[in-house]
């Protein structure tokens, strides 16, 4: 039986996803859309803050309705981006995608 005077938590968390593709190359500009989801329901989520980091470079933006936020970025080497998503009341997700030479 449950007991109906048990106080439940409801957790929340953010899946980072990529709608239009994640590759990322050196020397080239690259047009990276993110959309961020909430695990479970896939319900997008507004108002997240991103940060985008990458080797020398750094981006704060935030989500709209759709749960989607997108920049141009030109990395000059080889490494890694790191994407942070956190909104208060949430679980973070950390994302890294390869920086990579062109073939």
């Amino acid at each position: 039986a449950v007991d109906l005077n048990t106080a439940f938590d409801v957790i929340r968390a953010l899946q980072v996803t990529f709608p239009v593709g994640n590759q990322m190359y050196v020397g080239r500009k690259n047009y990276l859309v993110i959309r961020i989801l909430e695990k479970g329901t896939k319900a997008p989520v507004f108002g997240v803050t991103v940060s985008i980091s990458w080797p020398g470079q750094s981006k704060l933006l935030t989500t709209n309705e759709q749960g989607e936020c997108s920049l141009e970025i030109e990395p000059e080497q080889a490494g890694k981006v790191r994407i942070y998503a956190f909104k208060e009341t949430y679980i973070e997700e950390e994302v890294w995608l390869p920086i990579t030479e062109q073939k």
